[in-house]
């Protein structure tokens, strides 16, 4: 009786055609094929890891890009031009919404307290206002990696 061995399972390359490409954490502007990915980096300095995701995972890369030359520009500080409502009560929970520029992934605060459901794009930011401890004007600002904008008045009814 002969016993036949089962040859090994071939591996399954991952299909990078679906791929999101990382560099240092940060998307980059990628096109990639089954097999390649050919990218446009992001702005950045020093040293960074490379990783490309897939619906089939996160690999990483074995070597990391490494940037040359001056490091990009600071990011322009956000600026808030326009707030809608400006006031509310005291537990929160008001929806507030900011108009400005370079608002993006910025935080939000009031009177130095995180708000709550915060989303900002390029030109607005929408917010919920957290309790204050009483009735009266807070500053209400953006921070983002550009640093923090000049702040606005929002008031807290009783």
């Amino acid at each position: 009786m002969h016993r036949r061995s089962a040859s090994p399972a071939k591996r399954r390359i991952p299909d990078l055609a679906d791929g999101m490409v990382l560099v240092g954490g940060v998307p980059a502007t990628d096109t990639c094929t089954d097999t390649a990915c050919t990218v446009t980096t992001p702005g950045g300095s020093g040293s960074a890891p490379v990783s490309v995701v897939t619906p089939g995972g996160t690999a990483a890369a074995p070597v990391t890009f490494d940037y040359t030359g001056a490091p990009p520009p600071p990011p322009p500080a956000p600026a808030i031009g326009n707030m809608i409502v400006t006031s509310g009560p005291v537990a929160g929970g008001t929806a507030v919404y900011l108009q400005g520029s370079n608002l993006s992934y910025g935080s939000v605060a009031f009177g130095g307290v995180p708000a709550a459901h915060v989303s900002c794009g390029p030109s607005f930011c929408s917010a919920t206002a957290p309790a204050a401890a009483g009735p009266g004007p807070v500053n209400v600002t953006v921070t983002t990696a550009g640093g923090t904008s000049s702040p606005v008045t929002y008031t807290y009814t009783a």
